[in-house]
């Protein structure tokens, strides 16, 4: 058990500096036109934030591991104060000053939304120099400063954050990258530069799909031409049959008044 504590804050240490790097690059990230706001999801900026969550909860296990362990003292006042450890005091003032920067660059982020902005952002720019103290205090104070595997994984956390640095310095004043075709279609036009919609003009051409035309066609005889059929029974005839149950049909052209 003796060594357990020391073994957890080496441990607790070394994946905070990896939570640290990967929320310094994330948020890098985040500010260049890498992902535009219009084509960012919500994911992003949640990741940004649990990385620098993960960055203090192993934070503090490394310091409660170090207030545990008997192989160097390391008391409250020793882990808030800098330049208060006996052991290797300029290592270890780079860890208190890194840890207490931390913890206003998340506090701040907690409270973005009361914040003025501008107070938010310098306050938010200090994670460079948090993660600059964070490797020094790991390279000058860390028992494991020397191995091969925790060598190369600071150079190459290094490397990438001064690239991505470099890349948002560089694209600081170049012009923001236009959102998509789609998203600009479905926004009104401004005011006074309205898009005016020119409708076609009706035409008079016949559809071929449309019924054959109201009136008479050529050849054809009108309905009022036909002459009409006579009126049945002829005039001058009773209603009923006769008595030898015929009608007497006159010849066309006949008179039909009177009895025939």
């Amino acid at each position: 058990m003796s060594h357990a504590w020391w073994y957890l804050a080496r441990s607790a240490g070394i994946v905070a500096w990896a939570m640290l790097t990967a929320s310094v690059l994330w948020g890098i990230v985040l500010a260049t036109d890498l992902f535009p706001e219009s084509r960012r999801p919500a994911w992003l900026l949640d990741l940004h934030r649990w990385l620098g969550g993960l960055t203090v909860a192993f934070m503090a296990i490394h310091l409660v591991a170090l207030v545990g362990d008997s192989y160097t003292h390391f008391g409250v006042k020793e882990i808030l104060v800098p330049f208060t450890s006996s052991w290797r005091p300029l290592a270890v003032a780079l860890g208190v000053l890194a840890m207490w920067s931390l913890v206003a660059v998340e506090a701040t982020s907690l409270a973005m939304k009361r914040l003025p902005r501008k107070v938010w952002k310098y306050v938010h720019m200090a994670s460079y120099a948090t993660f600059v103290m964070v490797g020094l205090h790991g390279a000058l104070a860390g028992t494991d400063a020397t191995q091969p595997m925790y060598v190369w994984s600071s150079v190459a956390a290094i490397a990438l954050v001064m690239m991505a640095t470099l890349y948002r310095v560089l694209r600081r004043g170049a012009p923001k990258r236009r959102k998509s075709s789609s998203a600009s279609r479905s926004q009104p036009a401004p005011a006074g530069r309205q898009r005016v919609i020119r409708q076609p003009a009706p035409t008079t051409q016949a559809s071929p799909f449309a019924g054959p035309p109201a009136g008479p066609s050529a050849g054809q005889v009108p309905p009022s031409a036909h002459p009409a059929p006579p009126p049945w029974p002829p005039a001058g005839q009773p209603a009923g049959p006769p008595a030898g149950g015929k009608y007497h049909v006159p010849a066309p052209g006949a008179p039909t008044s009177g009895p025939q």
